[in-house]
């Protein structure tokens, strides 16, 4: 399968992380390619499971970091350069900061890799298209409104609105992110002890790689324990609990910022994959110089 046809997404819990007790903030790449490649003139699938998705890079900010609005602005742009996302999913909540990086990311100028520089504008579709003329609007906050999740997560009475509170969306995403892990082509890098292994096979490459690799490699092995971490109150006898709503109550058995990140990341990917309205596969000879 050509290069072409690998789409990158970011997601985001963009915590202030004040304090050693506070959680921690993070941000995940993934990666999602289509299981068949389309002929020119086709159509991708819109069906998650007619694609191989995997987490590819993770970056973690602790209460050492303190990151600002504007620093955690920086990094989203930072990593945009790198990759070039289709989408972009941030928490709305994540301690009160989530809406205020969005605002942050409106600036013309961002600090990228500690060099101040003027950007090609990323937005979200609700606020972004009133305050600037021109930009790339990738990206969508999670919470109820957002245009991005109620497309993906609408109110089950047809009507199109948003779902009746945050604790039924984030019901949605979990569900979604069990779904993709048991039915679905669900990629996780293997354990790091794997890969500093100095008997093993990546040895010898892992000499080779920046800290920021090393790191990433760890984070996402790191997101691994912490999903599993997640899971459904029960009562005694085994019954899942609910809240009024009618949504299932989660906890966390620890922390949970990376993989709060991670299903953000494979959010942005949902919504992305429903918005894209058919977007038709390129001919080898048609996507050179193409830049997604």
């Amino acid at each position: 399968m050509s290069d072409k046809n690998f789409f990158f997404f970011l997601g985001g819990d963009t915590a202030p992380s004040e304090t050693h007790r506070s959680d921690d903030g993070a941000l995940t790449v993934g990666v999602a390619r289509p299981l068949f490649e389309p002929e020119k003139g086709q159509s991708f699938s819109e069906n998650p499971g007619d694609w191989r998705f995997g987490f590819v890079h993770s970056r973690v900010f602790t209460s050492a970091n303190k990151l600002s609005c504007r620093q955690w602005s920086g990094e989203i742009y930072g990593l945009h350069e790198r990759f070039g996302f289709e989408q972009i999913l941030l928490d709305a909540g994540a301690g009160g900061a989530g809406m205020m990086v969005a605002r942050e990311m409106l600036s013309p100028t961002q600090i990228v890799n500690n060099v101040e520089k003027r950007v090609s504008i990323i937005g979200d579709k609700v606020n972004a298209p009133t305050l600037i003329a021109h930009g790339e609007f990738i990206l969508n906050m999670f919470k109820r409104g957002d245009p991005g999740c109620e497309m993906v997560w609408p109110a089950p009475d047809g009507t199109g609105k948003s779902l009746a509170g945050d604790d039924l969306l984030k019901s949605a995403l979990y569900g979604e992110m069990k779904t993709a892990f048991d039915t679905r082509p669900m990629e996780m890098v293997p354990p790091a002890e794997e890969f500093f292994d100095k008997t093993g096979p990546h040895w010898p490459k892992i000499q080779t790689w920046p800290p920021e690799r090393e790191w990433a490699i760890k984070n996402l092995d790191a997101a691994g324990v912490q999903l599993k971490g997640i899971i459904a109150t029960q009562t005694p006898d085994g019954r899942d609990l609910f809240t009024s709503r009618g949504a299932r109550i989660f906890r966390s058995l620890g922390k949970d910022d990376i993989a709060w990140s991670h299903m953000m990341c494979y959010g942005a990917f949902l919504i992305w994959l429903k918005s894209f309205n058919g977007r038709e596969g390129l001919s080898d000879e048609d996507s050179v110089g193409f830049g997604g």
